[in-house]
């Protein structure tokens, strides 16, 4: 064990939060945080059930990725719905298999019209959700936005804005986002369980190159 290690902490938690306290004292300093509030008001926490996207998008096709992030097939969103949840909207229980699929619903990222991308569906969700007040409006480096501009992710191009959708038992494994981004994660529907690690502990992660499965 490194001699750097800390002992475990709960994340901090607010029920809201300040562009500039999250900035200078989040972000800045690489830490994580929880704001509990900060979707209040949101028709999506209504609205984005498995039985609603499914009526309103099921014929669209999404990108099914297993646990590597490998792209595993294409299928209408409708089919892989009806595969991980119960009509009732709850995830299916029996015959559960151990490595369970899940939806990668980006934004356009790459050239590549092959890949069906959620820049429409955005369009037709945008009055479902909203910037949340933490989030910056200005001072990005990608997309650019400088200091004297605003931009608002519910309705401007955001690289690896996306929907992911995941019946009970998907998961991820252990990595760092591209270009080692920060992320904000909104969640919905269900629950998401995250394992995070201080920075110092990077080398620790890793053999031969690559990150090693905590599992």
């Amino acid at each position: 064990m490194s001699e750097q290690a800390i002992a475990a902490r709960r994340v901090p938690r607010f029920e809201e939060l300040t562009v500039e306290g999250f900035v200078s004292g989040y972000l800045q300093q690489n830490q994580p945080v929880i704001v509990t509030g900060a979707m209040r008001g949101w028709r999506a926490l209504l609205n984005w059930r498995p039985e609603y996207l499914a009526d309103r998008f099921g014929n669209e096709s999404v990108q099914v990725y297993g646990d590597l992030f490998r792209l595993a097939k294409i299928i209408p969103l409708a089919e892989y719905l009806s595969q991980h949840f119960n009509r009732d909207g709850k995830e299916a229980e029996s015959d559960r298999p151990r490595s369970v699929p899940y939806v990668r619903w980006y934004c356009h990222l790459v050239g590549d019209d092959r890949v069906p991308w959620a820049d429409e569906v955005f369009v037709r969700l945008q009055e479902e959700w909203a910037r949340p007040a933490f989030f910056p409006m200005n001072s990005f480096a990608l997309p650019f936005c400088s200091p004297s501009e605003s931009i608002d992710p519910s309705r401007d191009w955001f690289p690896a804005r996306g929907l992911f959708i995941s019946g009970q038992g998907a998961r991820t494994r252990l990595h760092a986002d591209p270009w080692f981004s920060d992320a904000l994660l909104c969640q919905i529907y269900g629950r998401k369980d995250f394992v995070m690690y201080e920075p110092s502990q990077g080398a620790y992660l890793s053999n031969g190159g690559r990150q090693v499965d905590i599992e």
